[in-house]
């Protein structure tokens, strides 16, 4: 079983992230999807994982992420941005396209700060939400993923600070 945190939007407050990650328990793998405004090392402190680490549109002083990246894990396709490249406060339709374009299994992105977790067509969408600033009436939250026996599930966990 491999098990893949996910979070985004945490804008500077690292111990949010501490949080997260005890919610989150033993991770393989940590995606951190952008609006994280500090470096690589510090998150690498903070977890054994293998990290992803992807860049924001506030994040553009950093040079220790990517803006996108596909890659594979336990045989499962996984599409990962910030999302706002692809408009996601507005509607869906362009990373879901993009998604089916890198014939991923799971789409992970951010930005919006709400959670959002639904398979369409087969694929896995996941937005685990803002782990400091959400927005409306949702609570910090970030996302797991498990891939097991060749079954990918996901779920949003909500910090309830």
């Amino acid at each position: 079983m491999i098990k893949i945190g996910v979070m985004s939007d945490n804008h500077g407050n690292f111990e949010f992230i501490k949080k997260a990650l005890e919610i989150l328990g033993e991770i393989d793998y940590l995606f951190h999807l952008g609006d994280y405004l500090g470096k690589k090392s510090t998150l690498e402190e903070m977890t054994d994982a293998n990290i992803y680490l992807l860049l924001g549109n506030m994040d553009y002083r950093l040079k220790d992420g990517v803006d996108e990246i596909t890659t594979t894990i336990e045989g499962k396709r996984i599409f990962a941005s910030h999302g706002h490249d692809y408009h996601v406060k507005r509607q869906l339709n362009i990373i879901f396209c993009k998604g089916k374009e890198e014939e991923a299994d799971i789409v992970l992105f951010g930005h919006t700060h709400v959670p959002y977790l639904e398979e369409v067509e087969g694929i896995l969408m996941m937005n685990p939400g803002s782990v400091r600033y959400p927005n409306g009436m949702y609570h910090p939250s970030c996302g797991l993923i498990t891939i097991q026996n060749n079954r990918v599930t996901g779920e949003i966990k909500y910090l309830n600070i």
